[in-house]
């Protein structure tokens, strides 16, 4: 049996010497070629992974090895340009050495003559392609970015809208299998999507798009509507990555922080219940808040998500408002604030707010905005700052108006909710002082 098994590896080694009869060439005293570049036949320089191409073949592959023997050997007979670089990370200019009728790498390293002082710059590479050994334009790989725009701080009641754009600059020859996938941290809540005109709810981890994989081009850019509605007050964090499969790396990733403060123990105690449901003939769904008896009178608003509820003309005890698919009773709690005439009644936190209105101009996305503003007394005149689409690299452009009176109209203003849902208000006294800037504001449509 040992004789045998002497017999083996002898025959092993004859073969592996029968492969590669250029084995004296590939090293010289502790260096060995670790890439090699050549002129090929069309005039490209073409970069080969010699490397690569011996562990191939000692793991018995050798389509590398015998395309790069090929190429290179048309290269050798016509004379053209190759270029060696050693495992030292030396580059030795072959071409010039083989004119000098030296053929051996041990007769040529160390000899200043045949070191190049730079990068090999090319353009192509020798690789297998369905098995066979082809020479293609050299590999670039895309930049991607992920950029999420939101609110940071909000109070619990206000909905965190995020507009969350994903996109290659372009520049890339190659296309990826990746996944995109999202998280948020930090607590419970609701998580929504926009998903053409209507809001579903999806889970706080998960997938933008197949589980397990799709296809991005160098060009590919995707944007995606996202609203977060937290369970309690914290701070949230929503995290992304794109993930190259095939290589197993992060192609790119981003995170927002987000804060909510405030107060989510019970609905306000002019509340007498909330009941919540959807119509069969729109499918939208409803909040209907029902006033206690001796809180009617006084009630001057309600909100739900700090949106202005609609008060029922048949049942003023009654008011109504529009809430995301799914939404339960309890769901709601810390979302309902009510507005009393009174000093010291049901709205304790006095601090000023915002209403909003949207009026469509004759231009698709182009309108006026007006607004009513509450607990700032000095309040006379406002402008608006406003998005309009992002640059084609991702930068915000942001516009904002002349200010005007309130009671009148500012704009126009570019208004798209599915890239910004939101805009900034700025409220000025009657010698344009600054007072308040409310951002994150919602237009009421």
């Amino acid at each position: 049996m040992k004789k045998m098994y002497i017999k083996r590896t002898i025959s092993l080694l004859l073969v592996l010497l029968l492969m590669f009869p250029v084995i004296g060439l590939a090293s010289s005293g502790g260096s060995i070629i670790s890439k090699v570049y050549f002129r090929d036949e069309a005039g490209n320089m073409v970069f080969a992974d010699y490397e690569a191409a011996i562990n191939q073949s000692f793991e018995g592959d050798n389509t590398l090895y015998n395309g790069i023997v090929h190429y290179v050997g048309i290269a050798e007979a016509r004379g053209r340009a190759i270029y060696l670089e050693t495992s030292s990370g030396k580059v030795l200019d072959y071409k010039l050495a083989m004119i000098d009728n030296l053929f051996r790498l041990e007769d040529i390293i160390g000899k200043a003559k045949y070191e190049v002082d730079h990068e090999i710059e090319y353009s192509h590479e020798l690789r297998i392609v369905d098995g066979e050994p082809v020479i293609a334009p050299k590999t670039v790989h895309t930049h991607y970015r992920i950029n999420i725009n939101g609110p940071v701080e909000l109070e619990v009641g206000q909905v965190g809208n995020f507009n969350i754009r994903a996109f290659g600059d372009g520049k890339g020859n190659v296309n990826y299998r990746a996944k995109y996938e999202y998280a948020v941290s930090g607590g419970e809540g609701r998580l929504e999507y926009l998903d053409g005109n209507t809001w579903r709810q999806i889970p706080l981890t998960g997938f933008f798009g197949p589980a397990s994989e799709f296809e991005i081009t160098p060009n590919w850019d995707l944007t995606t509507n996202l609203r977060f509605i937290p369970s309690d007050n914290g701070t949230y964090t929503l995290d992304l990555r794109l993930i190259d499969l095939d290589n197993n790396v992060v192609l790119a990733n981003a995170r927002h922080t987000l804060t909510f403060t405030g107060e989510t123990e019970d609905f306000p105690a002019a509340v007498e219940e909330v009941i919540v449901g959807k119509s069969p003939i729109t499918n939208k769904t409803y909040a209907n808040i029902e006033i206690k008896e001796e809180y009617v009178s006084v009630v001057e608003a309600v909100y739900v998500y700090n949106r202005l509820a609609y008060q029922m003309e048949d049942k003023p005890s009654q008011w109504r408002a529009e809430v995301p698919d799914g939404t339960k009773a309890e769901d709601l709690i810390g979302k309902v604030r009510v507005v009393l005439e009174e000093q010291g009644g049901e709205d304790p936190v006095e601090e000023p707010r915002v209403i909003a209105t949207y009026h469509q101009s004759f231009l698709p996305k182009f309108g006026y905005i007006s607004i009513q503003v509450e607990n700032l007394p000095a309040a006379a005149k406002f402008k608006v700052i406003y998005h309009l689409s992002d640059d084609d690299d991702g930068s915000q452009n942001i516009e904002e108006t002349t200010i005007v009176n309130i009671g009148e109209e500012a704009g126009l203003v570019f208004y798209d909710p599915a890239q910004y849902d939101t805009i900034v208000i700025q409220v000025f006294d009657a010698n344009e002082n600054l007072l308040h800037t409310f951002e994150g504001v919602v237009p009421v449509i």
